[in-house]
């Protein structure tokens, strides 16, 4: 049965059936707790939480409905189960078990695993159609980057795509406080 959408502009014509449609939405999605980091950021710092979703929209852009998509250094999650909207399956990969904790307990999406483990270790024969590693290289030396693109490349499809993003300080002159 399709699900009924609330039509916020056509609620009040039906109020008991926007009632229901409400107890429904509420059954259908428990509450879900956001980590912390994230929760930080909705209480003291809405915009940089916006910004980070907005990086994530501009990844989920350059992706198709067939990819397998890795993210590495996927904290706890939020972007990766972003990027599974767009995507036919997403894994998130963290080194830090309380980062994957966090994001298996806030995913309600089929499509997504979480894994913990570290990207130099994973099997060779592990291909993704696209990687993506935002905030990641930059806490690398320069041969430790390096040797993080040379390993993304053995993990790509021959004809998959790497996504790296890292903070500029040529853009800090453009952010607002």
């Amino acid at each position: 049965m399709p699900q009924a959408t609330i039509d916020v502009g056509q609620y009040n014509l039906d109020g008991q059936r926007y009632e229901q449609l409400i107890r429904q939405m509420y059954d259908e999605n428990p509450p879900i707790t956001l980590p912390a980091e994230y929760a930080h950021w909705v209480k003291d710092n809405l915009l940089r939480f916006t910004i980070r979703l907005a990086r994530y929209k501009f990844v989920a852009r350059l992706l198709k409905p067939t990819d397998r998509v890795l993210e590495v250094g996927s904290g706890s999650g939020l972007g990766t189960i972003f990027l599974a909207q767009h995507c036919a399956h997403a894994t998130g990969l963290d080194v830090k078990q309380h980062e994957i904790d966090e994001a298996q307990s806030i995913n309600r999406r089929d499509n997504v695993t979480f894994e913990r483990g570290d990207f130099f270790e994973m099997k060779r024969d592990r291909r993704f159609d696209v990687i993506v590693m935002l905030d990641v290289i930059e806490h690398m030396e320069v041969e430790g980057g390096r040797r993080l693109i040379q390993t993304a490349a053995q993990h790509l499809e021959r004809t998959g795509m790497l996504v790296v993003g890292s903070p500029s300080i040529h853009s800090y002159p453009h952010q607002g406080p």
